[in-house]
């Protein structure tokens, strides 16, 4: 121990801890990490950010590319060990507004890493006064008992199952999808490594939607958007394939509330379809109140979607404070329960996803969707039905879209825009042209036809 340490006792057990790191929370199972193929359950500091700064998670493609023995581990980007487990490997995605007191959270967030360590469950989890956002993975039996646990009522299991009963997950849809290793794998056993530890985080806000500047005017309460108060019309997914198939009518607007890099890559009717031009959700109020977002929605019927749900769960409630449209519907379950349930009609490309498979498809190949032209190439402009592509860029991660070719070639490299590709091999990331809503909405516009 070196002058400056602090030593914190904690039930029992010594733990030394530098000066500089003292002023993050400390719990027994926080910040779960992954050794190999097992959990490791030495106690670590929790870190405010996942990866380091500078840093992103990798994709599978990435990952694929970087890794010299593909062969050998036939086809598992990762690993070997996925390919000696017999079990499939599922993803199960779920969140719930709920009011909860901040004096819980430290108490909740370790048991469900608790939880999660137990059954060898990655994943990010995020709690806060307003409730819980996660997406997690593992072995299918796993990831079934995760659910379970979750929304068993409260018995002999002492405290935690006190905890887990608080956030009222009984009714709650469990968004369960197998994982598989790659686009071509129709009924593999997925690779285990979509998420490479278990992060479970206090946060403000379960979904990040007030800008920085006003977090705190926000802070403490689950209502900060008129949750309770402003509530859309929820469309089951059948009953969000009729309205999209039947509204011809001059003021229906289906509204794409993800990211627009998430909208580049799939979307439902993109005639029909606005993407908002955002790279993090918390500009959604900007881009209304300020970059002319108004405009598309005023005096309308708005049909909202996003990934899984809890997105639009702001957003609408949002627009519908406004007092400006005629009616708010929202896709219950988002895409993801939309492709479980319906299958890929009435949607184009594939779904962008926040773990290393980048997208998934949503339903099976169509060939009139394969020779759709969604976006162009931010390689060679083509118009194109994209491949996920990040900028080569070495210190920027902007997530592009590419065409068949350039996301095969091996010898070209595909850069957001021109300060990027001068700046290939800076350590810091330059302000680009590429991060404004007018080059944003421009890429999110659909080409003419192939």
């Amino acid at each position: 121990m070196e002058k400056g340490d602090i030593v914190i006792v904690f039930k029992a057990r010594l733990f030394f801890v530098s000066y500089d790191a003292f002023f993050y929370p400390i719990s027994l199972y926080n910040y779960a990490r992954f050794s190999g193929d097992k959990m490791t359950t030495t106690p670590t500091i929790t870190t405010r950010r996942r990866v380091p700064r500078g840093k992103c998670d990798e994709f599978f493609f990435e990952k694929r590319k970087m890794n010299d023995d593909e062969k050998t581990i036939n086809g598992c980007c990762c690993c070997s060990c996925c390919n000696d487990d017999d079990e499939h490997h599922s993803v199960v995605l779920f969140y719930k507004y709920v009011a909860l007191s901040r004096d819980c959270l430290p108490s909740l967030r370790d048991a469900l890493e608790k939880e999660m360590m137990k059954l060898e469950v990655r994943g990010k989890i995020r709690v806060s006064v307003e409730g819980i956002n996660a997406t997690a993975s593992g072995r299918e039996s796993a990831v079934e008992e995760f659910e379970r646990r979750l929304k068993k009522k409260r018995g002999d299991g002492g405290e935690d199952e006190l905890l887990f009963e608080m956030l009222e997950l009984k009714d709650v849809d469990f968004k369960t999808e197998r994982v598989k290793r790659s686009e071509d794998e129709e009924d593999g056993r997925g690779c285990k490594h979509i998420f490479e530890d278990a992060s479970v985080r206090i946060v403000d806000e379960v979904c990040p939607f007030e800008p920085s500047s006003k977090k705190n005017d926000k802070k403490g309460s689950i209502d900060g958007v008129g949750l309770e108060r402003h509530r859309p019309n929820r469309l089951t997914p059948s009953e969000w394939r009729e309205a999209i198939r039947t509204s011809d009518d001059d003021d229906v607007v289906v509204l794409d509330v993800r990211n627009s890099y998430e909208s580049r890559m799939g979307r439902f009717v993109p005639e029909k379809t606005v993407c908002c031009p955002i790279r993090r959700f918390n500009q959604f109020k900007e881009w209304v109140e300020e970059k002319g977002g108004k405009e598309y929605i005023e005096n309308k019927r708005v049909f909202a979607y996003c990934t899984g749900g809890v997105r639009c769960e702001k957003a609408s409630a949002y627009l519908l404070s406004l007092n400006v449209t005629k009616e708010v519907s929202v896709l219950e379950g988002g895409i993801v329960a939309y492709a479980r349930d319906v299958g890929g009609d009435g949607f184009v490309g594939k779904n962008y996803v926040f773990d290393a498979r980048g997208c998934v498809d949503v339903g099976g190949d169509d060939d009139e969707k394969n020779n759709y032209a969604l976006t162009t190439c931010d390689g060679c402009n083509a118009p194109c039905l994209p491949h996920l592509a990040r900028c080569a860029s070495k210190a920027c991660h902007v997530v592009l879209a590419a065409c068949k070719e350039c996301s095969k070639s091996s010898t070209s490299s595909i850069y957001c825009c021109e300060t990027c590709k001068a700046n290939k091999d800076g350590e810091k990331k330059l302000a680009c042209e590429c991060d404004s809503y007018r080059s944003r909405e421009s890429r999110c516009k659909v080409p003419a036809a192939l």
